[in-house]
């Protein structure tokens, strides 16, 4: 986010299976297509997956937003 430092909104440096830059890049391009801000989809990110895109929720749910 804005300053460098990483906030708890940004991605770790592994991101799982993407890089940090390339999920940051999509869920900014998502959060755009669909009007929404990029720290709502940040937040929902954090929450659902802590930006690992290999997370799988107990019902089977994968990705980073399940």
């Amino acid at each position: 986010m804005g300053d460098g430092a990483r906030g708890k909104l940004d991605p770790p440096g592994n991101a799982g299976a993407l890089g940090a830059t390339e999920a940051r890049y999509w869920a900014d391009y998502w959060a755009d297509a669909y009007g929404l801000q990029r720290e709502f989809v940040y937040a929902g990110i954090e929450a659902e997956s802590g930006w690992d895109c290999r997370a799988v929720s107990e019902s089977g749910a994968a990705g980073l937003m399940q």
